[in-house]
C-alpha cells in the first residue's frame, strides 16, 4: 500500500524520483529499474526535480 502511495505522490509531481527512491529505501536507479518494468512512466526532470535531487542523500545499500 505504501509504495502506491509514493508512486501515485510522484506521479502526481508531488515528490521527485529522488524522494520517492528515499521513502521506499531504494535506489534511484534501482526504482527506475521496476518502474520500467512496470511501465510506469518516468517523468522528465523539471528544474524543481532537479533541485530536489541535489538535496535527497544517497541512500546506501546495506
Amino acid at each position: 500500500m505504501f509504495w502506491e502511495i509514493v508512486v501515485s505522490a510522484y506521479l502526481d509531481g508531488k515528490i521527485s524520483l529522488g524522494k520517492a527512491a528515499e521513502l521506499l529505501e531504494v535506489t534511484r536507479e534501482e526504482l527506475i529499474k521496476e518502474f520500467r518494468e512496470k511501465g510506469i512512466l518516468i517523468r522528465k526532470l523539471s528544474r524543481k526535480d532537479i533541485i530536489a535531487e541535489l538535496e535527497v542523500p544517497s541512500i546506501k545499500s546495506p
